[in-house]
């Protein structure tokens, strides 16, 4: 039975969508089969990250009973296999978070990893994901705003009784006067900082290009740092 990761964060803007999807690549990496789905049913982008503004199955369309979930997975070209939203999130009218987890189960039999592409705020949506998924992983960045609401999401999952994998600290640059330290950070949150993803420039232009940025950039330092997060969640550290 495949394992459930869902990736949540406490607001847009963190690389939450960036950091699921390379984390799908390097467990591909690994040998180990992976499914990203994107499961930010009111605000799915995991379409647009990986190329194409329409898909002609997606997420929504499996939510209204439409179509099986297997016929919703496809491959991008670099391996990263995907159940993709749809982008203008027009198909609203049968969804229900908590059905999303019935779907869902039809893929056990074709993944060793099952990764969700979250929410980015505390809904019947997030609280669907946490009590479905086998672990949540949660993804901030080094600013104040950032760092209260994830302890904010934090403290729901815990309410929940969800098991924390941990915390993935985004866009952390070392030597700046306005971020907060790594070390800062980790006093304000329970859960232990399990990997610090470095900014790059090069972030934008993977975007761009509509390739993961491990798959677009493999010697830079955050494909390291998705790697080791793969690893992490494979046991494979």
């Amino acid at each position: 039975m495949a394992k459930i990761i869902s990736v949540l964060s406490g607001k847009g803007g963190v690389g939450k969508t960036t950091t699921a999807i390379n984390i799908a690549y390097h467990i591909e990496q690994l040998n180990e089969d992976a499914i990203v789905v994107d499961g930010n049913l009111y605000s799915p982008n995991l379409a647009l990250h990986l190329g194409s503004d329409h898909y002609p199955i997606t997420i929504h369309d499996v939510l209204a009973d439409e179509h099986r979930i297997t016929n919703a997975v496809y491959q991008h070209t670099s391996g990263v296999k995907v159940v993709p939203g749809e982008p203008t999130a027009s198909n609203l009218d049968h969804v229900e978070p908590h059905d999303f987890h019935q779907h869902i189960t039809d893929l056990h039999l074709h993944a060793d990893y099952i990764i969700i592409d979250g929410t980015a705020e505390l809904s019947d949506n997030a609280d669907a994901l946490v009590e479905h998924s086998d672990e949540i992983l949660l993804i901030t960045t080094p600013d104040r705003a950032t760092v209260t609401n994830t302890r904010r999401v934090e403290r729901f999952v815990q309410d929940k009784n969800g098991v924390l994998n941990g915390v993935v600290l985004n866009k952390y640059r070392w030597f700046s006067f306005s971020d907060l330290a790594k070390t800062s950070i980790q006093k304000h949150l329970d859960a232990p900082i399990v990997q610090t993803i470095p900014h790059h420039r090069k972030f934008r232009q993977a975007l761009h290009q509509r390739e993961p940025f491990s798959h677009r950039y493999p010697w830079r330092k955050p494909t390291r740092s998705f790697k080791e997060i793969a690893s992490h969640i494979t046991n494979r550290v």
